[in-house]
């Protein structure tokens, strides 16, 4: 069966490889050599070998190399070594290529080539505990059918090389195999596709990059990088269990990619770098999930562009972590959305940024919904930013909310369980909404840490939640002063600065706390409430004061 070539050629800005060395060129050496030069092993027919040491020191072509032609190709416990000039065909350890479908069979084998370890095109190659060590890629698929590697190394040694090169309509597992590479660990390129499990990947550059219509499927895999972990670029990724490790990005997204992770940890260690970073369309999914991002200036999660036109990005949050905040960012002249749901427990710290420069005319738009859910960190909305956030079912908001610089922030608490704990700020040429549903929660600024109501509050006079821009109150409001330690007027809500709320009344709140009794009164756009009764310190509370006071009268004595 002949196989049918395109023109397409690696990218070279993205790959950073040598732009001499295209596949075409190599493999158009690799042709003109054969008429001229002799060679350890040309394959013209099945064969099957073992226990064989083949190796080429000049500089025609690899050690083996076939006869375009259909045929079977079986080595078990042989030695390639190409030791030819690196940038020759003459350092291929292995160079197989055909229209009509070559099989390649190696098991318990070693490879060492100061070029390409094996190169591959077309039918089928099965790699049983191999190991590769090459100068440049030490695998390189390219038209290939089917790729089975299980166990064995790769390790690839020169920075503009790959430990795997998978390209043009190739497809491939890769089981328990472990790479090492000075550049790219594995390059996944053009309609292609590859599947690894129980790996690890080390690289000095990406780990993984996957580019121009591929996809690749990680199963307990191990990704460590000193640039990006997972690069993607229109293409997809599966990943079910293991880690991403990486000095940049964890995991990077562009041009219309789609990730979906389960169970994995992913952790961005550098300075001003992100756990995962969204651009061009693209979709994330995690369920069971944690993004770190342990550098200065680093998020969990960033959103931006620098070369598309108003794109939207798309985070869905299934019960999953993403520490040191989300940052959505139109700072590089374009336009930056992003849609975010977080449900099922999911947990954000680390705050919220919305951000675009004053003078700019882009826009940063989020669309945050929490469903049983929470955000610490507070959320900050400057510039022309626009926000909008539902909470519902149990989602929480606890922090400072600033909208500054003409940003524009619309908060609605739908239901019980919901909860606003801090303050609202803006400037005067922001804007705030806040809109309460039945049975919300709200609770006072001051000190955040001590404003956690749905477990009780430490209320003083100038803790307050103040709305200046419009305000929607809806039924049975509750206040919780389960902690509260004086009598006396504390005022809880202040609208006296928003429309919205002339028709809002004493009656639509609530009170929550054992011990605690009062009555609420609004006035002059205020929510205060009157403190007549506050619990009485427990029976073991007033022991202990009694026994200390004992103690220091002995002491005294």
């Amino acid at each position: 069966m002949k196989l049918k070539k395109n023109n397409h050629q690696p990218t070279t800005e993205r790959t950073n490889m040598n732009p001499k060395l295209t596949l075409l060129t190599l493999c158009a050496l690799s042709v003109s050599a054969l008429n001229v030069f002799a060679q350890n092993l040309i394959v013209t027919s099945d064969t099957t070998v073992s226990g064989t040491h083949y190796e080429n020191n000049g500089d025609a072509y690899a050690a083996i190399t076939n006869i375009d032609t259909s045929w079977t190709f079986t080595g078990s416990d042989i030695t390639v070594t190409a030791t030819g000039g690196n940038n020759t065909v003459g350092a291929w350890g292995v160079n197989i290529y055909s229209d009509y479908y070559p099989i390649l069979n190696l098991t318990d084998s070693t490879i060492k080539a100061n070029s390409i370890g094996i190169f591959f095109e077309g039918g089928d190659a099965t790699l049983n505990n191999v190991n590769i060590t090459a100068g440049r890629d030490g695998l390189h698929t390219s038209y290939t059918y089917n790729l089975m590697m299980t166990g064995g190394t790769i390790n690839s040694t020169d920075g503009n090389g790959a430990g795997i090169f998978h390209e043009y309509h190739s497809s491939g597992t890769l089981n328990n195999v472990n790479i090492t590479a000075k550049g790219f660990g594995i390059y996944v390129y053009s309609d292609s596709s590859l599947t690894v499990i129980g790996s690890t990947i080390t690289a000095a550059n990406d780990g993984l990059s996957i580019d121009y219509n591929s996809d690749a499927t990680l199963n307990n895999v191990t990704v460590t990088a000193e640039n990006t972990g997972i690069m993607m670029y229109s293409s997809s990724l599966t990943m079910t269990g293991g880690t991403i490790t990486a000095a940049n990005e964890g995991l990077s997204l562009d041009d219309y990619s789609d990730a979906t992770l389960t169970n994995v940890t992913v952790t961005a260690t550098g300075n001003n770098g992100s756990g995962v970073l969204l651009q061009g369309n693209s979709t994330l999914t995690l369920t069971d999930s944690v993004i770190h991002a342990t550098g200065s200036d680093a998020h969990g999660i960033s959103a931006y562009s620098t070369h598309y036109y108003n794109p939207t990005n798309t985070t869905t949050l299934n019960h999953s972590t993403v520490t040191d905040g989300i940052s959505v960012d139109a700072r590089f002249g374009e336009d930056t959305n992003l849609t975010l749901t977080a449900s099922n427990g999911s947990l954000i710290s680390g705050g919220v940024t919305v951000s675009t420069p004053i003078d700019d005319y882009v826009v940063a738009t989020l669309d945050f919904t929490l469903i049983d859910s929470a955000l610490s960190g507070g959320l900050t909305a400057t510039g022309s930013s626009h926000v909008t956030v539902t909470a519902s079912d149990g989602g929480t908001i606890t922090g400072e909310v600033i909208s500054a610089q003409n940003a524009v922030v619309q908060i609605t608490l739908t239901n019980a369980g919901t909860a606003l704990r801090g303050n609202l700020i803006q400037d005067n040429n922001s804007a705030i909404t806040l809109t309460v549903g039945a049975d919300a929660l709200l609770a006072g600024g001051g000190t955040v840490s001590n404003l956690i109501m749905d477990t009780g509050a430490i209320l003083g006079y100038t803790d307050e939640l103040t709305v200046t821009t419009s305000i929607t109150i809806g039924d049975n409001i509750i206040i919780d002063f389960s902690n509260l330690t004086g009598t006396g007027d504390y005022t809880v809500l202040d609208w006296s600065g928003a429309t919205g709320g002339e028709s809002i009344s004493d009656d639509q709140f609530t009170i929550a706390g054992d011990g605690v009794e009062g009555t609420f009164n609004v006035d002059n756009g205020k929510l205060v409430f009157n403190a007549t009764a506050v619990p009485e310190p427990s029976i073991w509370f007033l022991i202990g004061l009694g026994l200390g006071a004992l103690a220091l009268i002995r002491r005294r004595i």
